[in-house]
């Protein structure tokens, strides 16, 4: 199962903390994994949601030449939410195109026929550009009627990280960062006094684990492909 006790129990078997007691709560370390490890992950491999924006979102025209990004819509989400980046948006015919043909929705050939009629002319205008504006607008340079708008946020939940990526980059990932975590704690001392003797805390050697581990993840991160290549309009 993809949760937080599958992270913690991955961490303490890897740091035997069977055997030695961990310098950071089970809270505060799941605190700290959401907070910094999930959030930087989710750079790379984001959650994807949807909203619909229309005419009641629109801000205002900032008056710009034509040509650049200058009708503002506010997106609709909710005030704990914070977009990482827009995905695409996908903008409806315009009212020419829509009275241009009369759909027929009774018949699958004439609803395929009505869409590469539509494809065919849209292809002939002049894409209608967009510019993501953080924390939550978007601009066009045409007014639009309505438009699908899909966007990459953080992930809240541990189950919507795709399994292998789980798997092989997030956990690994956590694990690196307790490492350093701990390892920065353990360096504030030379050793541990105990009745038996001086324990060394050898965190030299787990932040070096650590450092390694977290480069080894980042360059996988690094690899992941974008979820945009290259778009030709024609």
């Amino acid at each position: 199962m993809q949760n937080w006790n599958d992270i913690l129990e991955y961490i303490k078997i890897n740091l035997g903390a069977q055997i030695n007691m961990l310098e950071i709560k089970d809270d505060d370390m799941i605190r700290m994994l959401k907070n910094q490890v999930l959030t930087y992950f989710s750079q790379f491999a984001p959650d994807k949601k949807y909203v619909l924006i229309n005419a009641s979102n629109l801000k205002g025209n900032s008056n710009l030449p034509s040509g650049q990004p200058q009708y503002k819509y506010e997106i609709p989400i909710d005030d704990d939410e914070y977009i990482v980046d827009i995905f695409d948006a996908y903008i409806t015919s315009s009212e020419t195109i829509l009275n241009t043909y009369a759909y027929n929705y009774y018949g699958a050939i004439d609803a395929v026929m009505a869409n590469s009629y539509i494809d065919a002319l849209k292809s002939l205008q002049v894409r209608n550009t967009w510019d993501f504006r953080p924390p939550k607008e978007i601009s066009f340079d045409q007014e639009i009627r309505a438009a699908v708008i899909v966007y990459n946020v953080n992930h809240k939940l541990l189950e919507t990280v795709r399994p292998d990526l789980y798997q092989l980059m997030f956990k690994p990932l956590c694990l690196a960062n307790v490492k350093l975590w701990i390892a920065s704690m353990r360096s504030k001392y030379t050793g541990l006094q105990t009745p038996f003797g001086t324990i060394d805390l050898n965190w030299q050697s787990l932040q070096q684990e650590g450092l390694q581990e977290r480069e080894k993840v980042d360059q996988m991160l690094q690899t992941l492909p974008p979820d945009h290549l290259i778009h030709v309009s024609v």
